[in-house]
This record gives structure tokens, sequence and C-alpha cells, in this order.
């Protein structure tokens, strides 16, 4: 009698083992089987970060951001062959900025309120807020656009600037004041020289 005892206590217990090995065994196969599902469209997520309103989520192919209005309505913000950086220029605006090597990249911008999105500036040098105008490079030269109303002529600031393959080499310092002048620092001539010099921003 007491043999068959310990021999059912036995069996009960090498059930319980058997059973407790095969269920860690199914939820490593399952971890796995997951893991190897998501090779070849690996998910690089930037939620929400701070109080920046923006997330973008990438596959092998191409990111693509998302930006979150102040009314809570999400909108499309483009697809880009790597993940942009974003940060608050304004309030109201979002700033999207994306690499293309070193130094170059573009610059867009969404308002928060109406969705409007600019199209894309390279090499932005300032941004005016109050005024909604941006400073970029174009070229051999510094132009100044409205950075949504398309009907307003940019304006091109012309000057000797000193030779360069980048005009962000040429131009070390710019920004807009309060009252709408243009403030930058340039290299002119074959000798380098620092100058600087203001405009008055007035779109025609």
């Amino acid at each position: 009698m007491k043999n068959s005892i310990v021999c059912v206590i036995y069996l009960i217990l090498f059930f319980q083992f058997n059973c407790a090995k095969a269920k860690e065994e199914n939820q490593q196969k399952s971890t796995y089987v997951n893991s190897q599902s998501n090779i070849g469209n690996k998910d690089i997520k930037s939620d929400i970060i701070g109080n920046i309103p923006a997330k973008t989520v990438c596959n092998q192919e191409k990111c693509s951001t998302f930006v979150f209005l102040k009314n809570g309505a999400k909108i499309f913000a483009g697809e880009y062959a790597k993940e942009p950086s974003y940060q608050l220029a304004a309030s109201n605006l979002i700033q999207l900025t994306i690499s293309c090597g070193s130094p170059c990249n573009y610059t867009s911008y969404i308002n928060l309120t109406k969705g409007t999105q600019s199209k894309p500036f390279f090499m932005v040098l300032a941004i005016d807020t109050i005024h909604e105008c941006v400073a970029f490079c174009d070229k051999s030269e510094i132009k100044i656009s409205a950075i949504f109303d398309s009907t307003k002529s940019p304006i091109l600031i012309k000057r000797n600037y000193s030779p360069s393959a980048t005009m962000s080499t040429v131009v070390d310092s710019a920004s807009f004041r309060n009252d709408g002048i243009f403030v930058f620092h340039y290299y002119t001539g074959k000798d380098f020289a620092g100058v600087w010099d203001s405009i008055e921003v007035k779109f025609q």
C-alpha cells in the first residue's frame, strides 16, 4: 500500500514537471517566432518626446513622419529616406529637418493650428517666427522667403562672398531682429575678410 502511494505521488510530480517544461518551451518558441517575424520589417518608433507633437515610424525602406495638431488631428508630414529630427520653432510651429550629408540638410515647417506645411528649404540660416519668413542658402546666395505664403517673391541677397563649396561656411552668423531686420556675418573676397551686414525684409 505504501509503495502504491509513493508511486502515485511520483507520477503526479513527474506529470507536473513535464507540463511546466512543455509550457516554458512553447513560450520560448513563441517568442522566437515573433522576434523572427519582425526581421526585415523592423519598426523604429520615435514617440512624442516632451512637448514636440511628432512621431516617426521607419522600416528598412523609408520613414513616415506624422504631426499632431493642436486640435488633436494627426496629419501625414511626409516620407523620408531616413528619420528626420524635429523641434518646436515656436509654440505654433514645428520644424522638420532631414540630413543629406555634412554639411547638408533640408528643413520644412508645419503650422500646428492650420496644418499647413511649407516646402523644404535648403540649409536654413535663420527663421523669423513673428513674420513667418526664413533665410536659407541658395546656390551662391542667401535667400529670404516667406514660409507659407508662396505669393510673396523671395528676396535674394547678393554680395561678394568668398569662394567656397557651400554657402553655410561663408555665412557664420545670421538672425532676425523683432523689427524684421535680417542681420548676418559673412566672409568676402579671396582673403576671407569678415563683414557684418543687415537688410530690412520687405516682400513684394
